[in-house]
């Protein structure tokens, strides 16, 4: 008995000292995010490509009539969204896998079509 109890203390006191370590990286990650420019998500798309652009590019790829409505910004839209993974790609090294505006709207076209409901299928 006195293994098993040294045992589960044992267990008991690394998941204490993970639990500061976990908070640390958590608030870590969350300053990072907030204090870097741009979204996260955004700059994996890797260049600017203006909405006229995209949908040409979109109903190239689907061969579907993509209709356009225009309107004005709603409040609390940006006037515009930039992003490019230049720095991450001078920083890190890291290159995206479908780094130019075809070759990711073909592959999400793809996802799309072999899975209609998505990830659920």
């Amino acid at each position: 008995m006195a293994r098993g109890s040294s045992l589960l203390a044992f267990i008991i006191t690394r998941l204490l000292l993970a639990v500061p370590m976990l908070l640390f990286l958590l608030t870590f990650v969350f300053v990072i995010l907030r204090i870097l420019p741009g979204d996260p998500v955004l700059a994996l798309w890797g260049g600017r490509n203006p909405p006229p652009e995209v949908i040409e590019a979109a109903r190239r790829i689907t061969g579907k009539p993509i209709p356009i409505r225009k309107a004005s910004r709603r409040p609390g839209d940006p006037e515009s969204l930039v992003a490019s993974s230049g720095r991450a790609r001078r920083e890190i090294g890291w290159t995206p896998r479908f780094p130019g505006l075809e070759s990711i709207l073909e592959t999400a076209w793809r996802f799309a079509r072999t899975h209609p409901h998505g990830y659920r299928s």
